[in-house]
């Protein structure tokens, strides 16, 4: 079972019903986490003045992720070269970027 195939089954089993318990304060956490393990493509902004330019925002939290030249085929990932948002996790889609 994959990490998609695991939230959905999740959401539709155990959705949380809005009643703040703790159970399902838990399942929401657990559906939070579990949804930022299903890569996402990030979303790309072209710079105005400079088309070649661009960079890279998580789809979750929009923090930077990368930055490149299109120009010249570079592209710096501001994780450290990590396949997730440094700053809430979320696994980054990189296929196709750069």
């Amino acid at each position: 079972m994959t990490n998609a195939e695991a939230y959905k089954w999740l959401y539709v089993h155990f959705a949380p019903c809005g009643d703040e318990t703790q159970q399902d304060s838990a399942v929401t956490k657990a559906l939070e986490a579990l949804k930022k393990q299903i890569p996402q493509k990030a979303m790309k902004s072209i710079d105005a003045y400079n088309k070649n330019l661009y960079k890279l925002y998580c789809p979750t939290c929009g923090a930077l992720v990368a930055y490149g030249n299109s120009r010249v085929g570079f592209m710096n990932k501001v994780s450290n070269g990590y396949d997730r948002c440094a700053a809430c996790g979320q696994v980054i889609d990189w296929e196709d970027e750069g």
